[in-house]
């Protein structure tokens, strides 16, 4: 009875421990619900890894502003790891729209802003992914820091 439980006990201990040294490759897509982060108040992207280091997505989401955002972005990985920090770099373009009561039409109008950031990632083997981001927003003249926290699902 005794050696039945110590190899149970040895299993699930062996396979607790194991995991993938990197899930980037073995579940390269991901979606995930990001607050405040690359649209401003929440967003929900979709990202997949071209290879070990470099991810690539796109997302839709609202700002402040009450405004449609559509970021697009690449994350750079510098461990080749479940848990890393990465950089990430990118674009949003914001698009409103308004409607004139007076005139009875739809103004529109949009811009795109670019980002930086630094953040750090957490993707299990099981699926659940975190990221932890400090983000820098900047067009024309004008540089806004930012963060954002994601939490998503790959596969």
């Amino acid at each position: 009875m005794k050696k039945i439980l110590f190899v149970v006990l040895a299993g699930l201990v062996v396979s607790l421990s194991a995991r993938a040294e990197n899930t980037r490759v073995t579940n390269p897509n991901a979606m995930s619900l990001e607050v405040m982060g690359h649209a401003g108040i929440w967003s929900i992207n979709y990202d997949r890894a071209v290879d070990e280091s470099l991810v690539a997505g796109i997302g839709f989401g609202t700002t402040v502003w009450n405004s449609s955002a559509f970021p697009a972005y690449v994350n750079y990985y510098f461990l080749k790891e479940q848990s890393s920090l990465y950089l990430t770099a990118g674009v949003t373009i914001f698009g409103s729209s308004t409607l004139n009561t007076i005139f009875g039409d739809l103004r529109t109008s949009s811009s795109v802003v670019g980002n930086v950031g630094l953040g750090y990632e957490v993707r299990s083997d099981a699926g659940f992914l975190v990221r932890l981001t400090a983000y820098g927003f900047f067009g024309g003249n004008t540089f806004q820091p930012w963060g954002g926290l994601s939490l998503g699902w790959s596969f």
